[in-house]
């Protein structure tokens, strides 16, 4: 869910780059809408040695990409589907493309690039309409919203666009993989048997204190094992009490 990993290395000026990326079919008569509105990226590159597989975020709007960062672009009978549709759409992705269940199944086929072929082939919940789908979405578009650059896409989806503290950043992609466990329909035992898997991740208590300025690939481990960390008392939560309110 983060979009500035690292600083950007060159700009584009935009019109070059929009008659660059109207030479694609996909963009044909919805060019300059699409690239000023936020879209769904993932990192193609896959390393065995990184910490995740797949890595994906949604970017603001006025961003452009290469190859190596391929483009998520929702349809519907050949069509891009409708603003608001569209939104729910790439959050419920982020969503799930972010999950500890999503890069079990994929790594299991990649060894160092995530094509669309991969991603094609890797299973997803067609449901985005039930109580699990719609508080999955509700959490990945915080997620994505961390500043003034979302505030048109988080006013349509009804969320913050404030930065969130580490900690908050922590429990709320915890209770959001919980969630994606338990919308996979997974038990208790193969869930534990997926997060385990992840022999990349480490702790770190006093992470959840820091505010990350400049993130790196020993801070992204760390977080994530802080979120390993919790996700079974979400899921246990989720199981139990049915605890499927707002994330924030």
């Amino acid at each position: 869910f983060n979009p500035d990993f690292d600083k950007p290395r060159f700009f584009i000026e935009s019109n070059n780059g929009l008659k660059r990326t109207l030479r694609h079919r996909e963009y044909k008569n919805i060019n300059k809408e699409l690239h000023t509105s936020v879209r769904l990226l993932y990192r193609a590159i896959a390393r065995g040695t990184d910490a995740r597989t797949i890595i994906s975020c949604i970017v603001p709007p006025k961003s452009f990409s290469d190859h190596n960062v391929p483009l998520v672009l929702p349809k519907k009978d050949k069509l891009i589907v409708p603003s608001m549709e569209y939104y729910n759409i790439i959050s419920y992705l982020a969503g799930i493309m972010n999950s500890f269940v999503f890069d079990y199944i994929l790594r299991m086929r990649v060894t160092l690039y995530v094509g669309f072929f991969h991603i094609y082939q890797t299973p997803v919940p067609r449901n985005i309409t039930n109580t699990l789908a719609k508080e999955i979405i509700n959490l990945s578009a915080r997620l994505s919203s961390c500043d003034k650059r979302f505030e048109s896409f988080a006013n349509a989806m009804d969320v913050n666009f404030t930065p969130l503290t580490t900690e908050k950043r922590i429990q709320l992609t915890a209770k959001l993989n919980a969630l994606v466990a338990h919308h996979y329909n997974l038990k208790r035992d193969d869930y534990i048997h997926i997060i385990n898997s992840f022999d990349g991740f480490y702790e770190d208590e006093g992470l959840k204190d820091m505010k990350i300025t400049k993130w790196s690939d020993s801070i992204n481990r760390k977080f994530n094992g802080e979120v390993r960390k919790l996700v079974l008392l979400r899921y246990d939560d989720i199981a139990k009490n049915k605890l499927l309110g707002a994330g924030e």
